[in-house]
């Protein structure tokens, strides 16, 4: 709410051509109401927004599709989470109801970790006190790109995604660290990814630039984690690595025009760059592939996102090399405060 506040209060006197919004809305999607009345929006309509981050409504619609969806349930103390627990696993994953890029989300390997996690949740406020308990499927973690008309939908690239690499963050976990292309995985997987991705987009009425996170599990089945109703971290990663312009791709799309071709990729990453000290950020405008750059001297604590290393071209292996070099010489940068 502060944030559209704010816009239209330094903005609003503007006509502005277009507003995209990207994360931070998606559980929230009546913040952005006001932006609707006032300019332009390209993205999906809040009711949709909204149908998109309905488990259930998900669920159900998946059902229609090659793709599964893990078993979770909504527990609300501890008694409850450490029964469901016992039901769904262990392992399971532990997450916030309203979370984004991983926050939150906690790994309980046995029963031990239900049992402390349960106190902390009897013990804290009753507001607060709603997890989502869901079944831990392992295998890859994977995503598609998708391109949301009136009533249809393309896909435009499915990815790998780098989910809690210490490298990248300085600890382990569930932290979004970025994308990588191509994901490497059977041609009949990558069709399911796709043709499960249009479908739920498609019938949740989703409009523009969206995403669909998987799991490609070990013996090949497909696996929806979550649907995000607005503009993906993908977006600079294909932009880099086809040269189409995305952003316009999906205004026009709002508008029912859908590409005829999807772009041709090349391989590459995206790393984003979080910092593994407090300090002070430098100039970032020196490092090569770095990109959503946080302003010089700007501080920042340990574990915030930093900027982002996009590293295109010469081999996947290689990408990853650049980019992982890049992000060591960033975090070192950072000057630590007295």
């Amino acid at each position: 709410e502060l944030l559209v506040t704010d816009m239209l209060a330094a903005f609003g006197d503007i006509a502005l051509d277009v507003v995209v919004f990207g994360s931070g809305f998606d559980d929230h999607p009546e913040a952005l109401l006001p932006l609707y009345r006032h300019w332009p929006v390209v993205g999906s309509p809040v009711d949709a927004m909204r149908r998109a981050r309905d488990r259930r409504l998900v669920e159900e619609t998946v059902e229609s599709t090659r793709a599964r969806v893990p078993r979770w349930c909504v527990v609300t103390d501890g008694e409850e989470l450490v029964r469901q627990v016992q039901r769904l696993g262990p392992p399971v994953v532990v997450r916030p109801l309203e979370s984004g890029g991983g926050r939150g989300i906690r790994l309980l390997l046995d029963h031990r970790g239900a049992d402390v996690l349960a106190a902390r949740l009897d013990s804290a406020d009753s507001s607060e006190c709603c997890l989502v308990v869901q079944e831990y499927v392992r295998g890859l973690d994977a995503s598609c790109t998708v391109l949301c008309g009136d009533g249809e939908a393309v896909p435009v690239s499915v990815q790998g995604q780098l989910i809690g690499m210490p490298s990248a963050t300085g600890r382990c976990g569930f932290a979004y660290c970025g994308n990588y292309l191509p994901l490497g995985v059977p041609g009949s997987v990558r069709v399911a990814i796709e043709e499960t991705a249009v479908s739920l987009c498609t019938a949740l009425g989703l409009r523009g630039l969206n995403g669909v996170d998987f799991v490609v599990g070990r013996d090949g089945s497909v696996w929806v984690m979550e649907v995000n109703p607005r503009v993906p971290g993908t977006l600079e990663l294909i932009e880099r690595c086809s040269g189409a312009l995305l952003v316009d791709m999906r205004a026009r799309a709002c508008g029912g025009e859908l590409p005829t071709e999807v772009p041709q990729l090349r391989q590459g990453v995206r790393v984003v760059v979080y910092a593994t000290r407090s300090g002070v950020v430098p100039d970032l405008s020196v490092f090569p592939g770095a990109v959503d750059l946080t302003p010089a001297g700007t501080l920042v604590k340990k574990g915030d996102p930093v900027c982002s290393v996009i590293e295109v071209g010469g081999g996947l292996q290689q990408c990853y090399g650049r980019a992982n070099a890049t992000t060591r010489a960033v975090q070192r940068a950072v000057l630590p405060v007295g």
